[in-house]
């Protein structure tokens, strides 16, 4: 019996017979951990739970954000202007004298190589590789950054489902800020660097792919330090989780960039929207990749842990002996947290390590990432065009 509830298992699910007519009903049972991970304060208490009851506002949450952000988004449209006719910059007295002032204060390319030239250069695909293999690394996160706060620093008591709240908006406000920065301290090296900006341009990815790959591991150093006492595991995987989100950022911001410092302006555009084709099969592979080393390890800790448990509890809790353990991982009925329940007195909880490969895996992403980024080159000048930006 569940909370003095009796629990059926059929096919791996679990029912109760209802109070009011004596039906079954599909239940599913809430451990403490969970209604923490769902990050919800004041939701509900442990205990069994008929399916498909009760509400969230996930929902309605949604889709107020999608409206607000649909008007916004709408309004601001409206503020785009483009420059008078024959406008000329400041303290530049004729038009002829722009291209010469822009260069000199901006550091701008002024040479242009046409589309389906750049296409087929080696530095294009480069960058589409190293952008791809950064991005993805840093979408795998997205998908499980609060995740791995709940399971692993959960203990803390300053990990709070508020705590938790305002950590997510941090991740949006790191890979908002590393725009923000990447792309002026690019300009900024370009500029200090004298000559092609291209390469103060690959410096500043330099930066930004050396930042994340470290920052990977560091996760997974805080997440084992971590002891339920000390904040300092907390804050070392606040900081990496933002360092990664803030170069995810900044790496995309900065596209365009060094785009034109390649390729030159006048094709800036379409190059940019082809080497972001890379986000779409980058933001499938990292979450993807994310889920599928973590189901491995959480199924590998299922069963390790039900090796330890008594044959008796288990079948007690869960309805059926583990003759049927498969089932009940299908159906989501046997979870680590419900072991933890019933495992004996000192089981260490795994949840906090079912993210190692992972992390190692995008940590690799993100050093290939760095490594192509060094490899590109300036374009060669017998692929310049005779159009001028």
């Amino acid at each position: 019996p569940e909370h003095g509830i009796e629990l059926i298992n059929e096919g791996g699910k679990l029912f109760a017979t209802s109070n009011i007519d004596g039906a079954l009903q599909e239940v599913v049972v809430a451990t403490s951990q969970d209604i923490f991970r769902s990050g919800f304060d004041g939701i509900g208490e442990a205990g069994v739970y008929v399916v498909g009851t009760g509400a969230t506002g996930v929902t309605e949450t949604l889709g107020i954000l999608g409206i607000g952000y649909g008007l916004s988004m709408a309004a601001m449209s409206f503020l785009y202007k483009l420059p008078p006719k024959n406008y000329i910059p400041p303290n530049v007295s004729t038009t002829e004298a722009v291209g010469d002032k822009v260069q000199e204060s901006s550091n701008l390319t002024l040479h242009n190589v046409d589309t389906d030239v750049a296409t087929r250069t080696p530095q294009f695909w480069l960058m589409y590789g190293a952008f791809g293999l950064s991005i993805t690394g840093a979408y795998g996160f997205l998908s499980c950054g609060k995740l791995i706060l709940t399971e692993t620093f959960s203990s803390l008591d300053v990990v709070t489902p508020s705590f938790t709240t305002a950590f997510v908006a941090g991740m949006s406000a790191a890979n908002l800020s590393g725009r923000i920065i990447y792309t002026n301290l690019s300009d900024l090296m370009a500029k200090k660097m004298g000559g092609d900006p291209f390469y103060g341009r690959r410096l500043s990815y330099t930066l930004m792919f050396g930042a994340a790959a470290p920052a990977y591991m560091a996760v997974i150093w805080s997440v084992h330090q971590n002891d339920g006492t000390s904040v300092l595991p907390l804050v070392v995987f606040s900081g990496s989780v933002f360092t990664i989100l803030s170069s995810f950022g900044g790496s995309a911001a900065t596209r365009p960039a060094i785009v034109g410092d390649l390729f030159g302006l006048k094709n800036v555009a379409p190059l940019s929207a082809r080497q972001l084709s890379v986000v779409l099969p980058g933001a499938f592979a990292g979450p993807k990749a994310v889920t599928s080393f973590r189901e491995s390890s959480v199924n590998d800790a299922i069963y390790r842990l039900s090796e330890n448990i008594n044959n008796d509890a288990f079948e007690s809790a869960f309805g059926l002996g583990k003759e049927h353990l498969n089932t009940l991982i299908e159906q989501k009925t046997v979870t680590v947290p419900r072991l933890m329940e019933i495992a004996p007195p000192g089981t260490i909880d795994p949840s906090p390590f079912v993210y190692d490969t992972s992390m190692y895996l995008m940590c690799g992403l993100t050093g290939l990432a760095l490594l192509t980024n060094q490899l590109i080159k300036p374009v060669s000048k017998e692929l310049y065009s005779n159009t001028k930006a």
